[in-house]
């Protein structure tokens, strides 16, 4: 099923679908969040941040086991 909606604001939104099996005995609902009008280029810098945050942490540990090892050790 597919269908169109014109929204007329932008904004933050919650789709809330409901279906029922053919014999009627369940009942499935999918509640999710999406947004409309709205770019994604906060999501991206925080996530930017998140990942030279990891980097940085991945070096410095990365480094600090170079130097832990024993001399002469293979």
């Amino acid at each position: 099923m597919n269908f169109n909606y014109d929204f007329k604001q932008k904004g933050n939104f919650i789709g809330l679908v409901t279906a029922r099996s053919d014999d009627g005995a369940k009942v499935y609902v999918s509640r999710f969040p999406f947004a409309v009008g709205e770019t994604a280029s906060k999501d991206m810098i925080i996530y930017s941040f998140l990942t030279v945050c990891g980097l940085v942490a991945f070096g410095l540990w990365y480094r600090s086991s170079l130097g832990k090892k024993k001399p002469g050790a293979a």
